[in-house]
């Protein structure tokens, strides 16, 4: 869930890793199998969110022109990315994807072999493509409902949420069956991970981990249940070359399995902010290519 405003500048957040405790692999290997394995690698993704309309936010519906100018800093975002070999996921609430779907016609494609900017990053680049939802009006099936309207079925990410506290109005609960839409009340979508758990405005103790598990119910967050179906994916608390760091060094699990993200705020980037980004990832090349770093 987006909160409080990024701070001006690069506005590309690098979020902390940490370790959840009691969250394995399921197995436990000989002392030899440790010793003679390569310690595990970091699985880093880049993430980015529009938002809905609200104060210091825009309506990307509103005005063609900014949307045609926010649409090219997208192309430059998911090229510059795509083209490092870096994974890349689109996490979008539904004011834009309703914007893609007014404007992105004609002339407008030109730039994306012909396609909206979605399905483009999708079948062109390989993008993952994710609802994110404040659910004030639309849900996240209806945000999903949006993306396939669009012409790309996403990828079963739910792309934010509320765990804090856990009687929360959203409740994540519900996404181990699966949801209705509200707006599009005949519409079914069913997430098979959750991602970004927060609190509301992230005023609150976000979720800050590292890995993946699958939490027992509300109250119980942290705890894996084999019974379960849904995943939660961590994004990480503590400085990402801390983490490799820890890893490499022996003082994190070598039977871990480990997960961090950069954040890219769409709303608010520019140029600047993508090149950047650019040659952040450029930095990470050889840690990539050495296994301690897997996009």
């Amino acid at each position: 869930m987006s909160g409080l405003p990024e701070s001006a500048g690069m506005r590309i957040r690098l979020l902390r890793v940490c370790l959840v405790a009691g969250v394995g692999t399921g197995f436990a290997p000989s002392a030899a199998t440790v010793a003679e394995a390569l310690p595990p690698p970091v699985h880093l993704t880049i993430v980015s969110h529009n938002e809905e309309p609200a104060p210091g936010r825009p309506d990307y519906t509103a005005d063609v022109n900014y949307y045609l100018a926010n649409r090219r800093l997208v192309v430059q975002l998911a090229e510059t990315i795509t083209s490092r070999g870096a994974a890349y996921n689109f996490q979008s609430d539904w004011n834009y994807l309703k914007a893609v779907a007014k404007f992105d016609t004609g002339t407008v494609t030109a730039n994306t072999n012909g396609k909206n900017l979605v399905r483009w990053m999708k079948e062109d680049l390989g993008v993952e493509v994710d609802p994110h939802a404040h659910e004030t009006v639309y849900n996240y099936a209806d945000v999903a409902y949006l993306i396939e309207q669009l012409g790309v079925t996403p990828s079963k990410n739910v792309g934010g949420f509320l765990y804090d506290p856990p009687d929360n109005p959203q409740g994540w609960e519900q996404h181990e069956a699966g949801i209705y839409g509200v707006i599009y009340p005949s519409y079914f979508w069913r997430a098979d991970n959750l991602w970004g758990g927060g609190t509301y405005m992230h005023q609150g103790n976000d979720d800050m981990s590292s890995g993946m598990w699958r939490p027992k119910d509300r109250y119980n967050f942290t705890v894996d249940d084999p019974a379960k179906r849904l995943d939660v994916i961590g994004h990480g608390c503590a400085g990402l070359p801390t983490l490799v760091d820890d890893i490499q060094s022996g003082r994190a699990s070598a039977t871990g399995f480990y997960t961090a993200n950069l954040m890219m705020i769409q709303d608010w980037m520019d140029s600047t902010s993508i090149v950047a980004l650019g040659a952040t990832i450029d930095s990470l090349a050889p840690s990539v290519a050495s296994g301690k770093i897997v996009w």
